[in-house]
């Protein structure tokens, strides 16, 4: 009933951010969008059943959308060598339905995709908080990990050792999450990790700073600088990304892929203002 509410609620306000784009031509260059789960029996806001999934990547093959990897993002850039519509696919925090679910739709289409992973719970009976509700641990091996570090299509990012919200712990800890994380991908994969994503996007000034030190690129979500036409520079530690949730479904993914949600994003900011 709850996701129902949300999608009434989302739907209602998406003529307005129509309208807005409309007026205001400010068009997205490239989306990154954001998923955690891809699993039919888990309701939960990030987790997107598996026809929704399969759905949407049609969709992006169809629209002919260039849907490029992280890296490649970085190096167009830096290049100015964007032209036409881009989208990078990102996954968070290492479950075991992206490997299950998810890869296997990603690898029939071809589509590249980057998973951030907090290392500490990899391969472990940790459970995250928010999914202590559940049965059961449901998050990746370090087996799976490798086996899916062979494949081209496939990158993996930082996102801390225990998944902290980073704007509420001293700068050492921070430190120790940010440099841990990337030291124990690196030893894992053999290879470089450039990339972070933000554990719940959360982000002040010091790990910001942290973050240009230690990556490539940072990022975040709602509270992320977009990459648009008319944007003159880019900030790579503070990135966008555009979550898909599971009371989205069709209409609202494109909705997303075409920011026509603005005004859940301006709600989104008034709460967080308020709560401060």
């Amino acid at each position: 009933m709850i996701y129902t509410m949300r999608k009434l609620i989302k739907l209602f306000f998406l003529p307005f951010g129509y309208v807005y784009q409309a007026i205001s031509k400010s068009q997205n260059q490239v989306v990154i969008l954001m998923y955690h789960r891809v699993n039919d029996h888990v309701q939960k806001e990030l987790s997107v059943p598996v026809k929704n999934f399969k759905w949407q990547t049609n969709y992006l093959r169809k629209k002919r959308y260039n849907v490029i990897s992280m890296d490649e993002l970085v190096h167009r850039l830096e290049t100015n060598t964007l032209s036409g519509k881009y989208v990078v696919i990102t996954f968070d925090d290492g479950y075991a339905d992206f490997y299950e679910n998810a890869f296997p739709v990603l690898k029939e289409h071809h589509l590249p995709c980057i998973h951030y992973l907090a290392t500490g719970f990899i391969d472990t009976d940790k459970v995250y908080w928010w999914d202590e509700d559940l049965e059961e641990n449901q998050l990746m091996t370090w087996k799976q990990v490798e086996e899916l570090n062979k494949e081209e299509i496939m990158s993996f990012g930082a996102h801390t050792v225990n998944h902290p919200d980073l704007d509420t712990i001293p700068e050492r800890e921070m430190e120790e999450e940010l440099i841990g994380g990337k030291t124990i991908l690196e030893d894992r994969l053999k290879k470089a990790v450039i990339h972070f994503a933000y554990p719940r996007g959360r982000a002040d000034e010091r790990s910001i700073e942290l973050v240009k030190r230690i990556y490539k690129t940072g990022a975040l979500i709602f509270n992320g600088q977009p990459i648009k036409k008319e944007n003159t520079s880019i900030d790579f530690s503070v990135l966008k990304r555009v979550p898909v949730q599971y009371s989205d479904g069709n209409i609202l993914f494109i909705a997303r892929l075409n920011d026509w949600l603005v005004i859940e994003e301006l709600l989104r900011k008034i709460a967080k203002r308020l709560k401060k």
